[in-house]
C-alpha cells in the first residue's frame, strides 16, 4: 500500500509539473486552415497551389500542454510539418490565446512549399523533441508549377532552442543583395524570413537567365542568447537539392555582427 501511494504521488507531481506523457490532451485535435500569403484563397485537402502562392499561411488552434502552470503563457513545443520533414517552429511569441477559451492558443505561421507533392499538419509536444500530444489533420497539397520556376532557392534553417537572429543572403553577379534588408530585388524574393525564432527562411531566385549567385548568412543579433548556433543551409537549383546540400555551419557569440558564413557560389544556366 505504502509503495502504490509512493507511486501515485509521484505520478501526481509529474503531471502537475508538465512532464511529457503518451497520453493526448484533453479536447479537441489541433485546428488547421490555410491560406495563399499573396492572394488570401483559402485551400483545402487536395488542392492544387499556384506558384504565386508558394508562400502558405497557416492558422492554428492548439492546447495548452501546460495549462495549471503559468495561464497567462504558452507552455509547449508547437510546429507546423511540411512533408513529414521540414519543420516551421513557433516561438512563445507567435501564440495568442483563444478569447473565452481555457487552454486554447491560435497562431499564424508563413509556411514555404515547393513545387510537387506536399502534406502540412501541425504538432504539439510538451517540450522539443517530446512526445507529440496534440495534432491536426493531415493536408495534401500540390504545388502547381514546374520545377524550373524556382530557378535557384536557398532555405537556412538553425536549431529548435536558440532564438538567435540569422539572416539569409543571395547575392546575384549585378550587385543585387536579397535579403531582410532588401527582400525584393533582381529578380530574388525572401519568401520567409525570421527575426526572432528558429528558420527556416527561404529566398527564391526566379529570373531565368544566366547567373552567378552567392549564398551567405550572417549572425545578426543573439536575441540574448549566449551559446553556440549550429544551422543548415539548403540549395536547390531548378527545383533539385545540389549534391552537397545541406552545408553547415556553427556560429559562436563572438560572430555576431562580423563577416558572415560564405556557404557557396551557384552557376545557374537556363
Amino acid at each position: 500500500m505504502r509503495s502504490f501511494i509512493i507511486s501515485t504521488l509521484i505520478l501526481g507531481l509529474l503531471l502537475v509539473s508538465g512532464c511529457d506523457t503518451t497520453d493526448p490532451l484533453p479536447g479537441s485535435e489541433a485546428l488547421i486552415r490555410i491560406t495563399g500569403y499573396a492572394s488570401g484563397t483559402e485551400y483545402i485537402d487536395g488542392d492544387n497551389i499556384p506558384f504565386e502562392d508558394r508562400v502558405l499561411v497557416v492558422y492554428g488552434e492548439v492546447t495548452d500542454t501546460d495549462p495549471l502552470n503559468t495561464p497567462e503563457l504558452w507552455d509547449g513545443h508547437a510546429l507546423v510539418l511540411r512533408s513529414k520533414t521540414e519543420r516551421f517552429i513557433l516561438s512563445e511569441i507567435d501564440m495568442q490565446p483563444v478569447e473565452e477559451e481555457d487552454s486554447r492558443w491560435w497562431f499564424e505561421r508563413l509556411v514555404r512549399i515547393p513545387s510537387g507533392f506536399n502534406t502540412l499538419e501541425i504538432q504539439v509536444s510538451a517540450f522539443p523533441g517530446g512526445v507529440v500530444l496534440e495534432n491536426s489533420e493531415v493536408v495534401e497539397l500540390r504545388g502547381n508549377w514546374s520545377p524550373g520556376r524556382e530557378c535557384v532557392v536557398a532555405s537556412l534553417e538553425w536549431n529548435d532552442v536558440d532564438r538567435a537572429n540569422l539572416d539569409l543572403h543571395m547575392l546575384d553577379d549585378l550587385g543585387n543583395d536579397c535579403s531582410e534588408d532588401d527582400p525584393n530585388v533582381g529578380g530574388m524574393r525572401l519568401d520567409i524570413g525570421d527575426s526572432y525564432g528558429f528558420g527556416p527562411e527561404y529566398i527564391t531566385a526566379t529570373d531565368d537567365r544566366q547567373a552567378t549567385y552567392a549564398i551567405e548568412v550572417e549572425y545578426a543579433s543573439d536575441n540574448g542568447q549566449d551559446s553556440p548556433v549550429p544551422c543548415e543551409v539548403h540549395v536547390y537549383v531548378n527545383g533539385a537539392e545540389l549534391t552537397q546540400s545541406p552545408y553547415s555551419h556553427t556560429f559562436y557569440p563572438d560572430d555576431v555582427g562580423g563577416d558572415p558564413w560564405q556557404v557557396v557560389e551557384v552557376n545557374y544556366n537556363f
